[in-house]
């Protein structure tokens, strides 16, 4: 019996080789994957100077044509970019300072970049890169905070109002017609800081569902608060609302990046 026993502890190792043999290649796509995305993300982190000099030939452009080939869909916005572009009046000499930030992060799946810093005049700039592939690409829309309408249109209840660009937050700002008993209040910022409207969505409808949470997330100190990026579809208001009130269609997507 104990000859048995001994003979089979040796042949043990022999019998599981091949299930050994079997089980490293199992593993071995998981770590390339997960190389592959560190990779990415520094690639993407490289691309800081690329990302530079796109800007700075956005920013100092003098015409439209200069920055189609620039953008991200260029085919598909050049008729937006022809009827909404404006040069940014910035000389051709101008560069970007040394200490400019640039962050990258996941945004649906893909990386995206953003380079901020300051113009010649102390303004500050945001923008926005997505890398389909190659090569970066300006994402125009994020980067100008473009809206089918502008503020000062909505803030008088006029525009287009199917994708507007600002910054939400939730606030208690409430009327005959909009009452706090069936809506949910909330301030909406244009791009530039300059302008409020004031947007609702009907308690437990579809637009609340999507938009309060984003008020009851919490970081550990308390609740998140803080405005947040959106895009939006906005619906006219009912009728005896004051003009700079709207309605929230559909929260079209977080941040000001194109999908």
């Amino acid at each position: 019996m104990a000859i048995i026993i001994v003979l089979g502890m040796m042949v043990l190792p022999a019998i599981n080789a091949p299930n050994a043999a079997r089980a490293v290649p199992d593993a071995k796509p998981f770590v390339e994957e997960k190389i592959e995305g560190i990779e990415a993300m520094n690639l993407m982190f490289a691309k800081q100077p690329e990302a530079q000099r796109i800007f700075r030939a956005y920013a100092t452009a003098s015409g439209v044509d200069e920055i189609i080939p620039l953008v991200r869909d260029d085919h598909s916005l050049k008729a937006v970019l022809r009827a909404n572009w404006h040069p940014l009046e910035i000389s051709k000499s101008w560069e970007p300072a040394a200490d400019i930030s640039w962050k990258v992060s996941e945004f649906d799946g893909r990386l995206c970049g953003r380079l901020q810093g300051s113009f010649p005049d102390h303004s500050k700039f945001s923008a926005y890169f997505i890398n389909d592939g190659n090569p970066l690409r300006l994402d125009w829309k994020a980067t100008s905070g473009f809206g089918t309408a502008t503020f000062g249109q909505l803030e008088n209840s006029q525009g287009d109002p199917s994708e507007i660009r600002g910054e939400i937050s939730s606030a208690e700002y409430y009327n005959a017609i909009f009452p706090e008993a069936a809506y949910q209040s909330y301030r909406l910022i244009s791009p530039d800081g300059e302008i409020v409207i004031w947007c609702y969505a009907r308690r437990n409808e579809a637009a609340d569902q999507v938009t309060a949470p984003l008020f009851h997330q919490h970081d550990g100190r308390g609740a998140f608060q803080s405005p947040r990026k959106v895009t939006l579809r906005l619906a006219p208001a009912p009728p005896g609302a004051l003009p700079n009130q709207w309605l929230i269609g559909e929260l079209l997507h977080l941040d000001w990046l194109t999908p």
